[in-house]
């Protein structure tokens, strides 16, 4: 009975739910953000660091733009999927300065399922704003999971970050873990044997 238990209780701890990273007060599964980009085009100005740096991961402040319209880049989900679900589906953060409480930034574009559409987005905190997407704005189809969105130049928005709010973990076990399954696995095939 104690192997038993002992054996639940580490299937139990490789199951545990990912830690959560809160971003302007918005709280993440650790997994949300955006992990890398594909392909872009046009002139991209990026104050700080790279492009792929500024846009994949949690950190706001630095920030990427284009004023030409026909500019875009592809933003990846690798290890996540966004999950079209009941609301607002992914969060993208924009810098535009310090703000108040309903303060909007410049409008943000994104085409998805060959459908574009802007959004204008709220101050949250320091210079950073906010807006929140539904992917049904979109066309994409409840429950549907998608794996990248594509922002697009124009005006004069500062893109930061993305995160997904109704997040869908790709699960794929580290090698460790699957040798851990196997020996407990093996375990239970010997105790079984030895006391049959």
């Amino acid at each position: 009975m104690k192997n038993y238990l002992l054996c639940l209780f580490l299937l139990l701890a490789l199951a545990l739910p990912s830690w959560a990273v809160t971003v302007c007060g918005i709280t993440f599964a650790d997994d949300a953000f955006a992990d890398d980009i594909g392909t872009y085009a046009g002139s991209w100005g990026a104050t700080g660091t790279a492009l792929r740096d500024i846009l994949v991961g949690t950190t706001v402040g630095d920030s990427v733009c284009s004023g030409t319209a026909t500019d875009y880049v592809n933003i990846l989900f690798t290890d996540n999927y966004i999950k079209n679900g009941t609301g607002v589906d992914f969060a993208a953060f924009e810098e535009s300065g310090t703000g108040t409480s309903g303060t909007p930034g410049c409008t943000l574009t994104f085409t998805i399922n060959s459908v574009t559409k802007q959004y204008v987005p709220y101050w949250v905190s320091g210079t950073t704003y906010v807006t929140y997407i539904d992917l049904a704005d979109f066309g994409v189809a409840t429950n549907a999971l998608i794996s990248s969105i594509q922002i697009r130049g124009g005006g004069d928005p500062d893109y930061t970050a993305f995160g997904a709010i109704n997040n869908v973990s790709v699960v794929i076990p580290e090698p460790a873990s699957l040798i851990l399954l196997s020996l407990v696995g093996l375990g239970f095939i010997l105790f079984r044997r030895i006391h049959a």
